[in-house]
C-alpha cells in the first residue's frame, strides 16, 4: 500500500538530485537582459559565460543580449557564444546609432569579437544583421509581467539611454520611461567607482551615464571598479572546459595582445592569465542577488559629473545602492570561476 511515507521519501529525492530552480530570493528563473560592449576586454565574454552557467543551472532566463558599441563584431560574438551554449535562439540587438566604437589601433578592441564573429558559428556576421538594440528592448519588455525584468549593462549605458528617451510605437503605446517603470524590477550595472573615482564604462559615453543614472525609474546596484578588479578568473577556462569554447578564445586572444605588453611573467604555452572580473560581478548580483557575497551602501545617491566621473553623495537619496565587499576575494572569484566554466546541455 502507498503511503504518506512513501512521498516523503520520494520527495527528499528528487530535492537531493535535483537543484532548485532559482537559487536566489524567487523560487522562479530571474528574467534577465544583459546589455555589454563585448570587447575590448575579455571580462564581458567572462560574464555572458556566468549567465549561461546561471540558466543552464535553472537560475536565469536569459531574454536578450544587446550590444551597446558601433563595432560590427559585438553582436555576432554575443551570437557566437550564446550558439556555443546551445542558445542561438536568443535575441541579439546592438546599436544602430552613433556611439562609441568598442575599440581602437591603440586598444585593439577587435582583437577577439572579430575573430569569434569570422571564427564560430552564429547567424548574424555583422552588425548590420542584427536586430536594432532599442525596438529589441521595446519588444521584450512589452511582452513581460510587470516589475518582472532584470537588466545588466557591462558597457556604456547609450543604449538604456535611447531606450528612455523612445517613443510610444507598434510594440508598446508606453513611452521608454514608462516602459521601463512598468516592466523592470532592477538595473545592475558595472560602472563608476566607490565612494568616488572613474571608471571606462561610465566615461565613454558621460552625457548617456548621466541621464540614465538621473532618470532611471527603478532600483539600480551599482558595482564598482574596486569590487571587480582583484577577482581574478580566466585560467580554468583553457584547462575545464571544450576546446571550442568562443569564450576560451576571447581570453586567450586578450592575453596574446595585452598580457604580453603588460605582464613579463605572461607565457601563453602556460594558459590564460588571471583577469580581473569586473562584468561578472553584476550579472552574479543580477540574478542570486546579496547572499553572503557583498553587502551594500544603500543611502545616497550616485553623482555624475560632465566627464562620466562619478561620487556617491548621501544627498539626495534615491532607490540606488552600491557593493561593498564581504567574501573573501578568492572565495568570491571560486564562485564566478566554477559558472564560467558550467558546460553546454548535451544535446
Amino acid at each position: 500500500m502507498v503511503t504518506k511515507y512513501f512521498f516523503i521519501n520520494a520527495f527528499l529525492i528528487l530535492l537531493f538530485y535535483f537543484p532548485v530552480l532559482g537559487q536566489g530570493n524567487n523560487s522562479l528563473p530571474v528574467k534577465i537582459i544583459f546589455d555589454t560592449d563585448l570587447g575590448p576586454d575579455c571580462d564581458d565574454a567572462g560574464a555572458l559565460a556566468v549567465l549561461h552557467g546561471l540558466s543552464i543551472r535553472g537560475e536565469a532566463e536569459i531574454l536578450g543580449v544587446m550590444c551597446s558599441t558601433t563595432s560590427p563584431w559585438c553582436a555576432p560574438c554575443a551570437d557566437a557564444i550564446n550558439t556555443y551554449y546551445g542558445r542561438g535562439d536568443i535575441p541579439v540587438g546592438t546599436l544602430k546609432g552613433p556611439g562609441s566604437p568598442g575599440g581602437s589601433d591603440e586598444w585593439y578592441g577587435d582583437s577577439f569579437n572579430g575573430f569569434i564573429a569570422g571564427y564560430f558559428p552564429n547567424r548574424i556576421r555583422h552588425k548590420e544583421y542584427a536586430l536594432d538594440a532599442v525596438s529589441l528592448y521595446r519588444r521584450i519588455l512589452a511582452n513581460q509581467p510587470d516589475s518582472s525584468v532584470v537588466i545588466t549593462v557591462t558597457g556604456a549605458l547609450t543604449n538604456l539611454k535611447n531606450l528612455l528617451v523612445s517613443t510610444a510605437d507598434s510594440l508598446s503605446p508606453l513611452d521608454g520611461k514608462s516602459l521601463v517603470n512598468q516592466k523592470v524590477k532592477l538595473l545592475s550595472v558595472m560602472g563608476g567607482a566607490y565612494p568616488l573615482g572613474q571608471e571606462s564604462n561610465f566615461m565613454v559615453d558621460p552625457a548617456a551615464t548621466k541621464q540614465v543614472v538621473n532618470e532611471w525609474p527603478t532600483p539600480i546596484m551599482f558595482s564598482g571598479f574596486e569590487i571587480g578588479e582583484d577577482l581574478l578568473t580566466g585560467p580554468r577556462l583553457k584547462t575545464e572546459t571544450p576546446e571550442n569554447n568562443p569564450v576560451t578564445y576571447a581570453y586567450h586572444l586578450w592575453d596574446l595582445y595585452f598580457a604580453r605588453q603588460f605582464e613579463p611573467q605572461f607565457d601563453p604555452a602556460k594558459g590564460i592569465w588571471p583577469h580581473s572580473s569586473f562584468d561578472q560581478t553584476a550579472v552574479l548580483y543580477a540574478v542570486r542577488g546579496l547572499r553572503n557575497y557583498w553587502d551594500s551602501v544603500q543611502r545616497g545617491s550616485n553623482y555624475i559629473f560632465e566627464d562620466g566621473s562619478n561620487e556617491w553623495r548621501e544627498s539626495p537619496d534615491k532607490e540606488q545602492s552600491y557593493l561593498i565587499e564581504k567574501m573573501p576575494r578568492s572565495a568570491l572569484a571560486e564562485i564566478i570561476e566554477d559558472l564560467m566554466i558550467v558546460r553546454p546541455p548535451i544535446k
